[in-house]
């Protein structure tokens, strides 16, 4: 494989690299066990839990991904999602956003089937208005995004958050 040299003003150039093997990073990403997480040079041990189940975000980061989902595309996904957990429920949750009329007729219409999983949760900004959309969509649960790098305070908000 060949990389391909780097050119812009701000970063060095870099010469083009020919390798003979990938450099998988083995000892961070076992094939045999979850990743290594390693905190400040100290490897953090892991304990897994007894329960696992899978969290779906077909209908958020999915969606940014390409061109969005008609409704009935996602209530058919959501269908299939329901089949593939199967009985026991291993997907447990599906993320959807809120902020279209799109959006909310399909967590309508996908609620309306009745499935205990997967659970059709919300994923909203941290605002009192995105928070207003999952009591009207009537749903039990919601991710929140609070951007909080310092990239967001320093440029996005000019600091109005400190």
């Amino acid at each position: 494989m060949t990389y391909v040299k780097a050119e812009a003003i701000d970063y060095p150039d870099y010469e083009v690299v020919e390798v003979e093997e990938p450099k998988l990073y083995e000892e961070l990403f076992p094939w045999v066990k979850p990743p290594v997480i390693v905190w400040d040079g100290v490897s953090v041990p892991i304990e897994v839990a007894e329960e696992l189940w899978i969290t779906d975000t077909t209908f958020r980061d999915g969606q940014q991904a390409r061109e969005p989902y008609a409704i009935e595309e996602m209530v058919t996904l959501y269908k299939y999602l329901h089949r593939i957990g199967g009985p026991k429920g291993k997907i447990l949750f599906t993320e959807c956003f809120l902020y279209t009329d799109r959006d909310k007729e399909a967590v309508r219409r996908m609620k309306a089937l009745g499935y205990e999983a997967p659970k059709v949760t919300g994923w909203i900004r941290a605002s009192l208005s995105d928070l207003k959309l999952v009591k009207e969509m009537k749903l039990e649960e919601t991710g929140m995004l609070a951007s909080i790098s310092d990239y967001h305070i320093f440029y996005k908000f000019k600091g109005l958050s400190r």
